[in-house]
């Protein structure tokens, strides 16, 4: 049985957004890159013309997951596919989705967390392989001296997320 996949595209400030669905569920989410960080962010429309009928209310939740997570009203998160990836990939994002709104946690708490105490890199290298970074908050994971640590989609997105939650960071330059 073949899977169905769709998109859909939000369009921002920033660049455009792009939302991948299969079976009902998101399956990837692409991020523009940004040169520099943003202050604001600034929502547009929402292009659902490739998205199939069987993925249309999982793009709608997303828009509103989106919208809600960027300013600050957060939603509840659509339904997400289990993405592929190691054993290590799927504890480590499983465990993501334990961090809740407003808090952070450090590569090394995340490592002790799922018994594995002596990973923080990989944990950090399962984070930026994160194929839905909106969806799964990686961005909710910052090195041990409070810096940032990385974002597979650039610094200046995992600190606006980090600022819309209104979750300090301390030690991290910022331009």
């Amino acid at each position: 049985m073949a899977t169905s996949m769709s998109s859909m595209t939000l369009v921002t400030s920033w660049g455009q957004i792009t939302v991948s669905f299969a079976e009902g569920c998101v399956s990837a989410c692409d991020l523009p890159a940004l040169k520099q960080p943003m202050k604001t962010l600034s929502l547009g429309r929402a292009d659902v013309r490739r998205v199939a009928p069987a993925d249309r209310h999982a793009a709608r939740l997303s828009e509103h997951y989106l919208r809600g997570l960027f300013t600050g009203q957060p939603s509840e998160r659509p339904p997400v596919k289990q993405p592929p990836g190691t054993a290590l990939q799927q504890a480590v994002w499983a465990a993501l989705l334990g961090i809740p709104r407003g808090r952070v946690e450090t590569y090394g708490s995340l490592a002790r967390r799922i018994g594995r105490p002596r990973a923080a890199r990989a944990i950090g290298q399962a984070c930026g392989a994160n194929p839905v970074p909106l969806f799964i908050p990686c961005h909710r994971v910052i090195a041990a001296n409070g810096s940032l640590g990385g974002f597979s989609s650039g610094l200046a997105w995992k600190e606006y997320l980090l600022d819309v939650e209104a979750i300090p960071v301390a030690g991290e330059v910022r331009p």
